[in-house]
C-alpha cells in the first residue's frame, strides 16, 4: 500500500506541526518517530503503556515520566526499562524516572496513589539517595514522613528535583554503597523502628527511662532538702556549702538504685540491635526444637544494624533460603500488631499507679501445637522478658485478644515491620 506524508501546522500554535502517515501501519509510524527521536529531531515522546511497551527500544532516553496507575512489578518494570537501558558509546549515561502521585491529605497514609507507589517500589532495587545502601522499597528515596501536607509535599518535590539534577554523583553513590557492603548479593531483611522492640516499648524497663527516673528522683530530693533549709539563715558561706554538699550526696544515694538498674539492663540487654538478636535467637531455638530448622545452629548468625534515622535492619546469615524466609516471617509476625493469632504473649508491668501491657503473636509456624508455643514462651522468658502465654481459641482467650487489640502498645505504632531486599 502506498504511503504518503502529510505535514500541517497546529491551528493554535504554528510553531508546532502535525505529521500524519496516510496508509501506514502503527508500527511503521512508531519506527519513523523513534528514528527522529534518536537523531535529536524530537526531544519528547508521549505514548500509552501499550504503545511504548515491550518491543520498543530507544536507548537514548534519559528521562521518563510515568503517569500510569499501574502498580504491578511486571508492567511497571517494563515501562522503566525504556530509560534504564545502556546506550552504545555513552557509557556514563544516567536516567531519571519520575512517578506522579496525587496526594490525599485527609488520609494519614497519603491515599491510594501513594499505596500504589509503595507496591511498585517493592519490585525496584536501586541505590539510596544517601549512597549508603542498595535496596528495594520507597524508603531509599528518603521522602517526608506521612501524614503529608502541602509543605511536606513541596519539600519532597524539591528534594527529588535537586537529586535529579545531581546526575554526576549517581555513579559515586553506587560505588559508596557497594564499597560499604560485602558484595555477596541481595539479602532479604526485616526493618522496624526501635519502638517495636518489647523492652523499649515498656516504659519502666527502658534503660533511658530508668536513668531519667533516677535523675528526677535525685533532683526532687535535692530540691526538697534545699527547701527545708530556706527558712534558716546561714551564718557563713562554709555552712551553706556543707548544707548543699549533704543535699547533693543524699540525692545521689537516692538516685543510685535506678542508675544501677539501668546499667544492669544495659549490660544484660545491650542496644536495640542486641534486643532484636535475642528475639531472633528465641525463634531459632524454638524452630530447632520443633525440628523444622535443619541447619546446624553454629552455622547461623543473627545480624542487626541500626541506621542513622533509627530504623533497625535484621537479617540472617547461614541456613537455607527457605529457613531464612521462615524465620523472617516469624519475626515479622512478632513485631506486627496482633491480627488473629492462635497463641500470643502478654507482658504486663506496673510503675506507680500505672499498668501497661504489651502483646506479641506467637508465630504461626510455632503456634500450630501447644508444645511449640510453650517452648517459645520459655525461651522468651529466658532471653527477652517474662510473659504469659494465652490460647486465643477459648472464650477467655478471645476476650483477652479483643482487649489486646485495643490496648496493645504495639498496635499504636503506625509503622509495621517491613521486608526489603538489600545488597550485602
Amino acid at each position: 500500500m502506498k504511503e504518503s506524508l502529510r505535514i500541517s501546522p497546529l491551528p493554535h500554535d504554528p510553531g508546532y506541526i502535525s505529521i500524519e502517515f496516510t496508509g501506514a501501519h502503527n508500527q511503521q509510524l512508531v519506527r519513523v518517530m523513534t528514528a527522529m527521536f534518536m537523531q535529536g529531531e524530537v526531544h519528547v515522546l508521549t505514548g500509552t503503556t501499550a504503545l511504548l511497551g515491550e518491543g520498543w527500544d530507544a536507548p537514548g532516553i534519559n528521562s521518563i515520566i510515568l503517569a500510569s496507575y499501574v502498580g504491578t512489578f511486571m508492567l511497571s518494570n517494563q515501562m522503566r526499562g525504556r530509560a534504564i537501558r545502556v546506550e552504545r558509546g555513552n557509557e556514563d549515561k544516567t536516567s531519571t524516572i519520575w512517578h506522579l502521585v496525587c496526594m490525599d491529605f485527609s488520609d494519614n497514609l497519603s491515599g491510594y496513589d501513594m499505596n500504589t507507589l509503595q507496591r511498585r517500589f517493592k519490585g525496584f532495587v536501586g541505590v539510596s539517595h544517601s549512597g549508603e545502601t542498595i535496596e528495594n522499597g520507597l524508603n531509599r528515596l528518603h521522602l517526608e514522613e506521612p501524614p503529608m501536607d502541602i509543605m511536606k509535599m513541596k519539600t519532597s518535590n524539591e528534594k527529588m528535583r535537586n537529586h535529579a539534577a545531581d546526575r554526576h554523583n549517581l555513579a559515586k553513590h553506587w560505588d559508596q554503597a557497594i564499597d560499604r557492603s560485602e558484595g555477596k548479593g541481595m539479602v532479604e531483611e526485616m526493618t522496624f523502628l526501635p519502638e517495636a522492640i518489647p523492652k523499649s516499648a515498656i516504659f519502666p524497663y527502658t534503660i533511658r527511662a530508668l536513668v531519667i527516673q533516677g535523675m528526677m528522683i535525685g533532683l526532687f530530693t535535692f530540691l526538697t532538702i534545699l527547701d527545708s533549709g530556706l527558712p534558716y539563715r546561714f551564718t557563713t558561706l562554709k555552712t551553706l556549702m556543707i548544707f548543699l554538699l549533704v543535699g547533693l550526696v543524699l540525692s545521689v544515694l537516692v538516685m543510685l538504685p535506678k542508675m544501677i538498674k539501668g546499667l544492669w539492663l544495659w549490660i544484660r540487654y545491650g542496644t536495640v540491635e542486641t534486643s532484636a538478636k535475642q528475639i531472633g535467637e528465641t525463634v531459632l531455638e524454638t524452630l530447632i526444637e520443633m525440628k523444622v530448622w535443619k541447619t546446624e545452629k553454629d552455622k547461623v548468625k543473627m545480624n542487626t544494624e541500626q541506621m542513622p534515622d533509627g530504623e533497625v535492619h535484621f537479617w540472617i546469615s547461614g541456613g537455607t533460603r527457605q529457613e531464612q524466609m521462615m524465620l523472617l516471617e516469624a519475626m515479622q509476625e512478632i513485631h506486627d500488631p496482633l491480627d488473629n493469632p492462635r497463641y500470643f504473649l502478654k507482658r504486663k508491668s506496673k510503675w506507680g499507679p500505672f499498668r501497661q501491657y504489651n502483646y506479641h503473636a506467637v508465630p504461626l509456624v510455632i503456634a500450630r501445637n501447644k508444645k511449640g508455643a510453650e517452648f517459645f514462651q520459655s525461651q522468651w522468658n529466658k532471653r527477652v522478658a517474662k510473659a504469659e502465654l494465652i490460647y486465643a481459641r477459648t472464650l477467655e482467650g478471645r476476650k483477652e485478644l479483643i482487649k489486646a487489640r485495643t490496648k496493645s502498645l504495639t498496635a499504636t505504632f503506625k509503622d509495621k515491620a517491613d521486608r526489603i531486599s538489600v545488597w550485602r
